[in-house]
């Protein structure tokens, strides 16, 4: 999951988050389309927003254990 899917999901426009995070509309497409990344303080804030964890907002997967411990 990433931030464009998470805000579509709570029928958010970019605009509406980017008045509650008090940035330009652009910003926010840009976080979306990879253009640049949200700065930390941008990622906490979006987390409360949105009440998901970095890991969800940012897309990231967690390997499974089993995938891990191989590696060791």
């Amino acid at each position: 999951m990433n931030l464009r899917e998470i805000r579509r999901e709570r029928n958010m426009s970019q605009s509406e988050l980017a008045k509650l995070m008090g940035v330009k509309q652009s910003s926010v497409s840009c976080w979306e389309s990879g253009t640049y990344s949200p700065n930390v303080d941008s990622i906490r804030r979006l987390t409360g927003i949105f009440n998901c964890t970095s890991d969800e907002l940012l897309g990231i997967s967690i390997p499974d254990r089993q995938t891990v411990e191989h590696r060791a």
